[in-house]
């Protein structure tokens, strides 16, 4: 495995509006070198097509196209089976990474921390249909990851950096939906996770009747996830409880907003 580099996750599907944007924030990064693994699921709007001016001496792109549709978790074990590289930073094709520092910062301190094995960052979550701008840091230390686990999503995707070597640890991505909540959770069993300060990551929410129905499916899962890992952090009672009340409040908001957009 070479050391010090790192792998880019990325898995898409029909995002050929937005992922341009994610690799030119990628491509902004002060750290070198890049190999950067997209993942497209069965895409129909010429996703490929974007990739014939992205050439670099020390970022590498490897395009790979799912024959079946194996949605983002998935699709993010296809890039694990082909990286050999030392860290796996995760992005969306929808999100982009506002800091150029943001992949220096994290491997920093992944090499002065040997006992951590995952670092986030701090993140900005953008309602595109409200222009709604929210700032998102739910946890710094591990003890205050561990205490909201099981209630709430900690850590957005697309600010994760990991070691590879978890992996061969814990094993890959195993749900379809909240996936990457299951494998946070995972990952969270055999190590210790922190959170840093810096704002380096945009998840833009792009919400319509039908993401809705998806949000719900998602939210469902999420309280599968945490029946699974009742055992594994405190306060399960309590985040289940919250989870069905709030879940419920997304189904009626959810219905309502499928009966305004079909109106």
């Amino acid at each position: 495995m070479n050391k010090n580099l790192v792998s880019v996750v990325i898995p898409t599907y029909n995002r050929l509006h937005t992922l341009k944007r994610a690799l030119d924030s990628v491509i902004d990064q002060d750290y070198r070198p890049i190999e950067i693994i997209i993942v497209d699921d069965c895409s129909t709007d010429w996703t490929w097509e974007i990739l014939k001016n992205f050439n670099s001496e020390d970022i590498y792109i490897n395009y790979i196209y799912n024959e079946v549709n194996l949605w983002p978790s998935l699709s993010r074990n296809v890039a694990f089976a082909l990286s050999q590289w030392e860290y796996i930073a995760f992005l969306d094709s929808d999100d982009e990474w506002v800091a150029t520092n943001k992949l220096s910062l994290q491997i920093d301190f992944l090499s002065h921390n040997m006992d951590y094995w995952f670092v986030a960052t701090r993140w900005q979550l953008q309602n595109l249909s409200e222009n709604n701008l929210q700032y998102e840091y739910i946890f710094e230390t591990d003890e205050e990851f561990r205490k909201i686990a099981l209630c709430y999503y900690p850590a957005h995707t697309s600010s994760w950096l990991i070691r590879k070597s978890i992996i061969e640890e814990v094993g890959w991505f195993s749900f379809r939906r909240a996936g990457d909540y299951e494998f946070l959770l995972k990952i969270g069993t055999i190590t210790k996770f922190y959170c840093l300060p810096t704002i380096t990551e945009k998840y833009n929410n792009l919400p319509s009747g039908v993401h809705q129905k998806n949000v719900i499916k998602n939210w469902f899962w999420a309280l599968v996830v945490c029946v699974k890992y009742r055992n594994s952090y405190p306060y399960f009672f309590r985040a289940f409880s919250n989870r069905v009340f709030r879940w419920f409040k997304k189904w009626l908001y959810s219905l309502f907003k499928i009966v305004q957009f079909r109106n």
